[in-house]
């Protein structure tokens, strides 16, 4: 019979955890692996969640004094359901909480680096196992909470090509079919490093004035995101990019955008904020960029090494140096040699790390060795 795991996603957007998520569930072997999800609202996680036909449960909390109740209603959602283990997206202490209430098997997700406080370190010293995207996420916890690497393992996260959508982005810019189009794809946030994509833009037009540059992404409803929007719209027409420089919005068909691209760039940073950094954790975007065979430059942060080998897989550059960043940019756009290098290394690197194939294997082999002791 086939084992019941209880994913817990306190995330109910569509970010990179909840996509991932959503790609593991939906590739999940079920003749082995029964899904069951609980979100803490309604959202567009829920809406895909639902339509890959499993059961969803929502469970929400009003305030504060409220979740203590919620934590017990949790943990006895967990024993109805018969589950077998739990898999929390994320550190959630009330699910963790919950998970051990309930007597049952627990692994934790930690998916971005961001400033730590003892409620995370409690998580992963009740967890059973905690999943990390990067060695980079784990070493920075690890030092940061005095914690043994041991109770971590690294499993990167997977790009679902099965996703991929066809559409035209030069027609929908109304661009020629040679066009080159540099692009970035992301949350409007400033830890993504947006404004130094927008600087090298700058420099890249002065040597290939018909070169167009375009960002996929939007802002949430945070007042940092919507400053930073605005700050990135009034640099590019205070820099005379108006006629090469689009904002396209959130897309759905990220991967179709990539593929169309010339290059993919993740400007990602360091970002400090009062109570520690928050950087990238994994960079799944980079991923994708190998997947669809599209050259990738990336900065040097967070788990983005770990994707891109320099020279090999694509380019690295220091953070926020849009001097290196639009060198970078400059080279691809004259050596076709190096983009179809680049492109073919970068697409192997995807095949042996980041596919749907071989993250099932190292999560399911977590699974099966977790439930056997």
């Amino acid at each position: 019979m086939p084992k019941r795991i209880f994913y817990i996603s306190p995330g109910t957007d569509l970010g990179g955890g909840e996509v991932s998520l959503l790609t593991l569930i939906k590739n999940l072997d079920q003749s082995r692996f029964t899904p069951i999800i609980c979100a803490y609202d309604n959202g567009r996680f829920v809406e895909r969640a639902q339509e890959l036909g499993c059961t969803v449960h929502i469970l929400t909390y009003s305030n504060i004094l409220s979740q203590l109740r919620f934590v017990f209603k949790l943990a006895h959602l967990i024993k109805a359901e018969n589950a077998d283990l739990v898999h929390v997206n994320t550190l959630d202490i009330r699910a963790g909480i919950a998970t051990r209430i309930a007597g049952r098997k627990l692994i934790g997700h930690l998916r971005v680096i961001f400033p730590t406080t003892w409620i995370d370190r409690t998580f992963v010293k009740i967890a059973h196992k905690t999943i990390s995207v990067s060695n980079a996420v784990r070493d920075h916890f690890c030092l940061a909470e005095n914690t043994n690497p041991n109770t971590f393992e690294t499993i990167y996260n997977a790009v679902d090509t099965q996703t991929f959508t066809t559409s035209n982005l030069r027609e929908e810019l109304n661009l020629s079919s040679e066009t080159n189009i540099i692009g970035v794809v992301g949350r409007i946030d400033p830890w993504k490093g947006m404004e130094t994509f927008v600087e090298a833009a700058a420099k890249v037009k002065s040597a290939h004035p018909n070169t167009h540059f375009v960002i996929a992404g939007a802002p949430g409803p945070a007042t940092e995101e919507q400053t930073y929007d605005q700050h990135l719209k009034e640099r590019v027409v205070a820099l005379g990019l108006n006629d090469t420089f689009h904002f396209l919005g959130y897309r759905s068909d990220a991967l179709n955008l990539i593929h169309q691209f010339t290059a993919l760039v993740v400007p990602s940073r360091i970002l400090q904020t009062p109570n520690g950094i928050k950087t990238e954790g994994f960079g799944r975007v980079a991923a994708e960029g190998l997947a669809m065979k599209t050259p990738v430059i990336a900065s040097r942060v967070g788990g983005l090494p770990e994707i891109i080998e320099h020279e090999k897989s694509g380019l690295l550059f220091t953070e926020s140096d849009h001097n290196e960043l639009a060198n970078h940019i400059i080279r691809l756009l004259e050596d076709s040699t190096l983009r179809y290098q680049l492109s073919n290394t970068g697409h192997t690197r995807f095949n042996e790390h980041f596919s749907v194939d071989r993250h099932l294997l190292n999560i399911q082999s977590l699974y099966d060795r977790l439930l056997d002791t």
